[in-house]
């Protein structure tokens, strides 16, 4: 009977180090999704900084001094029938001045805004799932080692009513953190 009351205590113990391990580790992986999200906002904001200090650059850069531009203009003459060559003149004509800095500053692009949707919660084990595993599993040692005659039987029966009661348990766990049942 002893025996039996210290693998009950070892596999509740088991238990119930294993379900503070992973709400340690959720809330670890919270705390760092909050922190990515910091992040990206502040790029964000740098991005739209940058852009701005580009189109103040742009607009306060030098004029350069004007320079003639020449344009040349072709002129085709009849369409020529196959055997007769293309002729072509070119004229060059006189334009005036034009600004040879004639860049237009870019345009600020603005990233679009991303509305924050709630973090997805990775679904994993139910607590009810887990107790019915742990509880299967430490009913079928307890059985195994109570039927000296058929371990077997009896870590199938251990097995079977370890199982069941971890479910309930997990059943119980699940209702008061707001977990629905699937």
């Amino acid at each position: 009977m002893k025996q039996i009351i210290a693998i009950c205590g070892i596999a509740i113990l088991a238990a119930s180090c294993n379900t503070a391990a992973v709400r340690q580790q959720e809330e670890m992986l919270k705390a760092q999704a909050a922190t990515i999200e910091t992040m990206k906002v502040e790029m964000a904001k740098q991005r739209v900084i940058d852009s701005m200090n580009q189109v103040m650059a742009a607009n306060t850069a030098p004029v350069q001094k004007e320079t003639p531009v020449v344009v040349r203009t072709v002129r085709k003459k009849t369409a020529p029938k196959y055997s007769e060559p293309i002729a072509v003149s070119n004229t060059d004509t006189y334009t005036g001045y034009s600004n040879t800095n004639t860049a237009q500053p870019a345009p600020v692009q603005t990233p679009p805004i991303v509305q924050q949707e709630p973090a997805q919660e990775k679904k994993g084990w139910s607590a009810k799932a887990k107790g019915g595993v742990i509880g299967a599993g430490a009913g079928a040692v307890a059985g195994a080692l109570i039927h000296k005659r058929s371990p077997a039987l009896g870590a199938a029966v251990g097995g079977v009513l370890g199982g069941g009661a971890g479910i309930g348990i997990g059943a119980i766990i699940d209702k008061k953190q707001g977990r629905t049942s699937r």
